[in-house]
């Protein structure tokens, strides 16, 4: 057996090499549509395709490694013995079958279908959270003529910056998100602001902030985002958070969080399905397991990593089941 993986595994190696060789993809936009001749250097739909330092010699630049997932890849193993280039194998098989990316990134965020698909439920549900999002806008402690600048954390189609947008007609926005089929949708959606807004295509899961975001900032905000980061991840991301922050600025996170306990999270389960027109399951328990690249702490486990931060004045400042607006204020 060991033979035969020595045998086959450096062709497995050949072809990673050749998928890895692929053309630079723009990282920003600025409230428009690409154009055609840079929206056809889109890089191919694998898992390790959205690595927001792609280069000529594929993802990560030199020698084709690529930091995307939670193991560094490389082009063939350091390690070259049989043993070796087994475990090499099976990170490729990860990778190749998205199991790596889903373990990250919770969704198939480098799926323009499923993007879309995401993009439309969210619209259909977004009275669910209408309250959270009048409220978050109205606890921005700036005057509406305000120039402020505004960083949103995994903005998707940048809905959450639109808000902002539009209620500070003189504000600019950065929407730093890791999906390109989601930068495609903002372009379209978000052209009305022009210059106002610009797309960053990066990676925050590990919980830092990628270096060209301009700030500092006046106001961070984010929705449906921050849960796909483990509990040591958030808290970090938070850190830089406070850190990009301008003085009297705040962070704002409209999320999921864990119900206290197991009977409270079948009562929300249920309470779900009755909002979204859904017969009961009439099940006496939850029995599903945990989706991949998703973590929830309890509410009060939550706040305290704002705290931790450095945040004052923290608070849930609304909450419909298991949705909050957390958020707090830098000093």
């Amino acid at each position: 057996m060991p033979t035969l993986i020595a045998g086959w595994l450096p062709s497995l190696a050949a072809l990673c090499r050749s998928l890895l060789s692929v053309p630079p993809a723009q990282n920003s936009v600025r409230g428009r549509r690409r154009p055609a001749s840079i929206a056809s250097q889109s890089r191919p739909r694998y898992p390790w395709a959205l690595c927001p330092h792609a280069g000529p010699k594929g993802p990560g630049g030199e020698g084709g490694v690529c930091h995307l997932g939670p193991r560094r890849l490389e082009a063939s193993p350091p390690d070259k013995s049989a043993g070796g280039w087994a475990e090499w194998g099976k990170i490729m098989v990860q990778r190749l079958t998205g199991q790596d990316y889903l373990e990250r990134y919770g969704h198939a965020w480098n799926e323009p279908e499923l993007a879309r698909e995401y993009v439309e439920r969210t619209d259909r549900d977004a009275n669910q959270r209408e309250d959270g999002f009048k409220i978050m806008i109205g606890l921005l402690p700036f005057d509406s003529d305000q120039a402020l600048h505004v960083l949103d954390v995994g903005t998707g189609q940048g809905a959450v910056a639109a808000l902002v947008l539009d209620a500070f007609p003189n504000a600019t926005a950065v929407g730093l998100d890791v999906s390109e089929p989601m930068m495609e949708i903002a372009g379209e959606r978000m052209a009305r602001f022009g210059d106002r807004f610009r797309y960053v295509l990066g990676d925050f899961v590990d919980g830092t902030l990628p270096p060209d975001l301009g700030g500092p900032f006046d106001v961070a905000v984010s929705s449906r985002a921050i849960h796909h980061l483990p509990t040591d991840k958030k808290q970090r991301l938070y850190r830089e958070l406070y850190q990009s922050l301008k003085p009297g600025g705040g962070v704002f996170n409209l999320d999921s969080v864990a119900p206290p306990d197991d009977v409270l999270r079948q009562r929300y389960r249920e309470a779900g399905r009755v909002i979204r027109g859904q017969p009961r399951t009439g099940e006496s328990a939850y029995r599903g397991g945990g989706l991949p690249g998703h973590y929830y702490e309890k509410l009060d486990e939550h706040m305290d990593l704002l705290r931790n931060a450095g945040f004052t004045s923290v608070d849930c400042f609304w909450k419909r089941l298991g949705m909050t607006l957390l958020g707090g204020y830098k000093a």
